[in-house]
């Protein structure tokens, strides 16, 4: 497989498709093993069926990558409505304390969603 890489780094600028990239590295990389590599023979001599697991174990790489991004670009957003929620609520609380109002007044003075009230009415019964 390091071959292979190396073989794609240096197709970078080719225009072909890149599966047909890929297939063109791995038929490269077996094509450079040594003569006096033991398994060479049989490498060769079973070159559809090894070149059929390196795609697939590129492929699965690829997109393990792909989905390992996704996770991590999900748990930023979960991360900022997670912090977006907590400051409302310190807001509220704040204001709650500062002022002696109530949240129903707080939250309808900061235009605050009746979906959102219910889970900041939630958070501040477990506080009491």
């Amino acid at each position: 497989m390091a071959q292979v890489r190396k073989n794609l780094e240096c197709q970078t600028d080719c225009l072909e498709k890149k599966a047909d990239r890929i297939g063109d590295a791995i038929e490269q990389a077996i094509y450079d093993i040594p003569n006096d590599f033991e398994i060479r023979k049989f490498i060769v001599s079973n070159k559809a069926e090894v070149k059929d697991m390196c795609l697939t174990e590129y492929n699965e790489a690829e997109t393990m990558e792909m989905l390992r991004q996704e996770a991590i670009q999900e748990g930023i957003q979960e991360g900022i409505q997670k912090g977006r929620q907590e400051t409302l609520l310190l807001s509220v609380k704040n204001l709650m304390e500062s002022t002696g109002w109530t949240a129903d007044k707080i939250m309808e003075m900061l235009k605050i969603p009746l979906t959102r009230r219910l889970d900041i009415y939630a958070e501040l019964s477990k506080d009491t």
